[in-house]
Order: C-alpha cells, then sequence, then structure tokens
C-alpha cells in the first residue's frame, strides 16, 4: 500500500516540473534589443572610407585599438566587419556601440550598395545585458539609436553626399 503513495507522488512530481519547463520555455521570451540598419547606395569600400573619415574627423568619437596587449585582433573590434566605438553625444553623456557591416566579403566586394547596423549598443552608465543580462526597454533603444543617428549618421550622410535608406530590425 506504501508503494503506490510513493508512485503517484513521483509521477505527479514529474508531471509537474514537465508543466513548470514548458510553461517557462514557451512563455519567457526574452526582449530584443531593436536595433537599426543605413543602407547606402555605394560600394562597401567607399562607405567604409567615408566611417572612417567620419570617425577620425570627429573628436566626439574613439574607437579602441583593434589589437589588444597580446597582439590579437580584436573580434567586436577588427574594422574589416565590426567597429566598436564610444561616443560622447552630450557634455557628461557617452554611449557605446558596436557597428557591422552587413554580408560577407564576397557580398561586400562585388555589391553596389552596402549597409551598416548596430550591431550592440548601451549606455554604460546604466544596467546592461553584459552585467546583468539585461535589455534595454523599446524607449532606451530608441534614445541609443537616436543619438547615433545624431551624432554618426548625418555626418556620415554628409560625408556621401547623399541619404541613406534606414531599416529598423
Amino acid at each position: 500500500m506504501s508503494k503506490k503513495p510513493k508512485g503517484i507522488l513521483i509521477i505527479l512530481s514529474v508531471g509537474i516540473a514537465s508543466f513548470l519547463f514548458m510553461y517557462f520555455a514557451i512563455a519567457y521570451r526574452p526582449p530584443v534589443q531593436k536595433t537599426a540598419g543605413y543602407l547606402y547606395d555605394v560600394s562597401d569600400s567607399i562607405m567604409q572610407a567615408a566611417v572612417w573619415k567620419v570617425i577620425k574627423n570627429d573628436s566626439n568619437i574613439s574607437v579602441p585599438p583593434i589589437r589588444d596587449a597580446n597582439g590579437e585582433v580584436n573580434y567586436y573590434n577588427d574594422s574589416a566587419h565590426f567597429i566598436s566605438m564610444t561616443m560622447k553625444v552630450r557634455a557628461n553623456k557617452e554611449y557605446q556601440y558596436t557597428l557591422m557591416y552587413y554580408g560577407d566579403s564576397v557580398f561586400r566586394s562585388t555589391s553596389t550598395v552596402s549597409e551598416l547596423f548596430i550591431h550592440d549598443s548601451h549606455d554604460p552608465t546604466r544596467q546592461n545585458k553584459e552585467t546583468n543580462n539585461l535589455f534595454f526597454a523599446p524607449k532606451e533603444d530608441t534614445l541609443l539609436i537616436n543619438a547615433f543617428e545624431r551624432t554618426f549618421i548625418d555626418k556620415l550622410d554628409k560625408e556621401l553626399g547623399m541619404g541613406h535608406t534606414k531599416e529598423i530590425k
């Protein structure tokens, strides 16, 4: 008689555990950071040259060294696929961005259009996904995107002598 309740308890425990696992696996959707892409009607080499000209001519934009202290290339700042930067957007406010060029090297070397998009962005004074596994609320994503456009994309548009097509992803 004592074996039946144990068996039922085990079945109930497994059933409850399975239900909870499925509930959280299906119901929990982590927030996704909104990002923006900027498409230009120029080749990748022309866009990259313009990007670096904007960076070099703006004292409010800083890019960390491409190689670390050991001489290794920083994956998210290799300058060929990614560019990491800090931008001063106001007197006492800086945001950090990692930009990525769209497409693989074959696409980028043959295409007549190019795209740069925000791979990652954050305000180092606030909690972020790197430190606390949190994403910004949509309002904060929009704030970071708008600051990026004012501080960088507007200058890139002028340098290229054209506007861009914007994609929110």
